[in-house]
């Protein structure tokens, strides 16, 4: 009995065998008959675009500059820069026109000791401390403005570069303090030129460092616009005098159209 059981297990175990190795095979032809039938393509089929027109070379922008205030100008802060005559005196009015894709400010500036200093800007209608926080509506936090890189002494003078269409970080002024309780804001210094350009435009800019104690003071060596137009536009800028009014420095540096266009603006908005 135990030997026929035996011989039935073994006739199973080859029939199972054969079964295996017969699908195997069928497997195995169908793969071999698919890859006889197959034929490889070449890595390229199709030919390559040639432009038949020669590239234009490429456009070349470099930057202008207009310098604001030169080391020759000896400026020096020695009081209160937001007086209506100081300001009248130590601000500088830049003149624009045209489709700018570059514009940036080059400042650089002394200080007499090393007591933390901070720096006042003014562009247009904006103003606030360069990379400071608000304390109170009276004082900044030098903990946090040191953070930032808003603080310069003797050994760390002011040497920055502010892209006017980028994001820059300032103090709130006291007025924005107290209505909003927000101790910095972030601005676009570009939003601020009025009117916006290409329209022809004279916003003043001011740049004043004051020590902790809230004393305005310090020399500023430089302050230098750097300007691109945009591609295939025109563009503009000068320095006007401060003797002289707006409209004649629009008039002698941009033309008759340019002084008429920025009247009109100014006596709607005024």
């Amino acid at each position: 009995m135990g030997d026929k059981i035996k011989s039935i297990v073994k006739q199973l175990g080859l029939l199972l065998v054969t079964i295996v190795l017969g699908v195997w095979a069928i497997f195995y032809l169908v793969e071999l008959s698919e890859k006889t039938n197959t034929a490889e393509l070449p890595k390229d089929e199709t030919p390559p675009i040639i432009d038949e027109l020669p590239s234009p070379p490429p456009i070349e922008v470099k930057s202008s500059f207009v310098d604001l205030i030169k080391p020759e100008d000896n400026y020096k802060i020695t009081g209160n820069p937001y007086t209506p005559e100081t300001y009248k005196k130590l601000s500088r009015a830049l003149a624009l026109m045209g489709n700018f894709e570059v514009a940036k400010l080059h400042i650089k500036g002394n200080l007499d000791n090393d007591k933390e200093h901070f720096l006042s800007i003014n562009i247009g209608t904006e103003s606030g401390v360069y990379n400071a926080v608000r304390r109170s509506s009276d004082g900044l936090d030098i903990s946090l403005t040191k953070e930032g890189g808003g603080i310069f002494n003797k050994e760390s003078p002011i040497d920055i570069e502010l892209d006017l269409f980028g994001k820059q970080t300032l103090s709130t002024t006291k007025t924005e303090f107290l209505a909003t309780r927000k101790t910095t804001k972030l601005v676009k210094f570009w939003d601020f030129i009025q009117p916006q350009p290409p329209a022809p435009s004279v916003n003043r800019i001011l740049v004043a460092p004051f020590d902790k104690n809230g004393f305005y003071t310090g020399t500023i060596q430089s302050v230098r616009f750097e300007y691109q137009c945009a591609v295939r536009s025109e563009c503009a800028a000068t320095l006007c005098r401060n003797d002289i009014l707006a409209t004649k420095c629009l008039l002698d540096n941009f033309g008759k159209e340019a002084k008429e266009s920025w009247v009109k603006w100014y006596s709607k908005n005024n």
